[in-house]
């Protein structure tokens, strides 16, 4: 009976150490040392592993966003890129365009001088000039418009001309279907 009663009156706290105090005592369970109390341990190792949590976050979150604005500074970039040599590409498609058109009328207009006044020399230098003026105005059109902005000029050109622009889209769709199956 006396051994039971020892027993009752001792508390087994956490990590299996043994208290000498009565049970219902306030005082708190001391480590094996007989320092800092068991349950303030407990308290700091949460706290300190919800503090190294915090700083894993944070780092994390200031890498994620040092990237992304170092993946948008080389996107930017390479757009810039790719904005000025399609640019540069139309202005010279757009500068061999005029340059044809003006060897037509060059030789258009050599052909019909030298040749008299025959009929069919004048109706091949007008489909010439015609030719002509339709190339000045594919280079004009080069120049005023902005390749890299693809998709601003289908909208506009889709508003203006609906149906023209589904029968390209329709036709485009064609050669793409037997090119792949090729």
């Amino acid at each position: 009976m006396l051994v039971s009663a020892l027993q009752q009156s001792r508390q087994v706290p956490a990590y299996g150490i043994r208290s000498a105090r009565p049970a219902g005592s306030n005082s708190r369970a001391l480590d094996s040392k007989g320092g800092v109390p068991i349950d303030a341990q407990a308290d700091n190792s949460q706290g300190a592993t919800a503090g190294a949590r915090s700083r894993i976050a944070d780092k994390a979150r200031d890498t994620a966003t040092h990237l992304q604005d170092e993946l948008q500074e080389r996107a930017g970039a390479v757009l810039e890129t790719a904005h000025a040599k399609v640019g540069n590409a139309q202005a010279v498609m757009a500068d061999q365009l005029s340059a044809g058109a003006e060897v037509i009328r060059e030789r258009a207009g050599a052909r019909n001088l030298s040749d008299g006044d025959s009929l069919e020399r004048s109706r091949l230098a007008g489909r010439g000039e015609a030719v002509a003026e339709n190339l000045d105005r594919s280079a004009m059109w080069l120049r005023e418009n902005d390749l890299a902005d693809l998709g601003g000029l289908l909208r506009r050109q889709l508003d203006e001309r609906p149906g023209r622009t589904a029968l390209a889209a329709f036709a485009l769709g064609l050669l793409v279907g037997r090119a792949i199956r090729r």
